[in-house]
């Protein structure tokens, strides 16, 4: 009789152990399909105080551009709209902003502000940029690769690369957005 208690209380403890250990195996596989779901950008859906609050997902938020910082933005903006090279008297490689316009509605934007980073070799930004603060006057620059930050009217942006041909005046206009 005692071998059959025994055997009894055995199995009712297995039993219960392994609805247990289910439990806990379907916890730790939720939680690692809403782990991988947030590192993918889908977010999750979760309940505090019996309201659902949704966490990320699909929505776009606005990502801050700061034209003084030797960064990239994790999307470009805008876009370069006009890359014309002249020859120069000189030879000497130039850079002129020639202006902005508005990427939507095409419209001249009244000024704009123009930074130029290096793009070195392996492709990150040198710190130490070109500025062009108004529209019209050229500056000596080298050539090659550069990341542009545009800015107008303090809320306007275009950011991307553009290829600075050597020995020639190069005229850039930007479309900001």
């Amino acid at each position: 009789m005692n071998k059959s208690l025994f055997l009894l209380a055995a199995l009712a403890l297995s039993g219960c152990a392994s609805n247990d250990l289910g439990s806990v195996v379907d916890g730790a596989i939720n939680g690692a399909s809403d782990a991988a779901k947030r590192m993918v950008g889908m977010g999750d859906s979760s309940t505090v105080s019996g309201k659902p609050v949704y966490n990320g997902g699909y929505s776009v938020g606005r990502e801050a551009v700061y034209i003084t910082d030797a960064e990239r933005q994790s999307v470009d903006l805008g876009r370069l709209s006009a890359q014309k090279t002249v020859s120069n008297p000189r030879g000497l490689t130039r850079t002129k902003l020639m202006g902005c316009s508005h990427l939507d509605s095409q419209g001249t934007m009244p000024s704009c502000t123009l930074y130029l980073y290096p793009v070195t070799a392996e492709g990150w930004l040198v710190k130490d940029p070109v500025t062009f603060h108004g529209v019209g006057k050229d500056y000596v620059t080298n050539s090659g690769l550069y990341y542009f930050k545009v800015e107008s009217e303090g809320q306007f942006y275009a950011t991307g690369e553009v290829t600075i041909a050597k020995g020639l005046t190069n005229e850039l206009s930007f479309a900001v957005q």
